[in-house]
């Protein structure tokens, strides 16, 4: 193997490692995403729960207490998330460079295999001159 196709084959092996990442970075924060809609649906449970036992006729204080700190706790955990979703939102969207981004790392593929193709079209290129020469001696 030349030193050039080595180059070549450790670059592919880097940017399949780096792409991997940074897609198994993204699927982690889809399933933060996942986790806060299912706490979104525990706070929404919780108020109906709250509303439901004061619309009663005798209301149960002891009820009413739990379901609203249960409501509670349910919202400060859907706020401390989305907190940390909009915080990296924001550092995404300033231009700053992030774990979950895989545009720079698809495009230096896409570059990367136009120039490999270019080199294995000039090596087979090289490669004919060479048989023509050969087969005309």
């Amino acid at each position: 193997m030349s030193t050039k196709s080595k180059i070549v084959h450790f670059s592919f092996i880097f940017i399949a490692i780096y792409l991997k990442t940074t897609m198994s970075q993204s699927v982690d924060r889809l399933r933060q995403l996942e986790e806060i809609e299912k706490d979104i649906v525990k706070v929404i449970r919780s108020a109906g729960e709250t509303l439901e036992e004061l619309s009663k006729e005798a209301p149960s204080e002891d009820r009413i207490n739990a379901t609203a700190t249960k409501f509670l706790k349910s919202l400060e955990g859907v706020e401390k998330g989305l907190s940390e979703q909009i915080g990296y939102l924001t550092q995404v969207a300033t231009g700053q460079p992030h774990e979950g981004s895989t545009y720079g790392a698809e495009k230096d593929f896409e570059l990367l295999r136009c120039r490999t193709k270019s080199v294995k079209n000039q090596l087979v290129a090289i490669r004919d001159q060479g048989t023509n020469t050969a087969s005309q001696s």
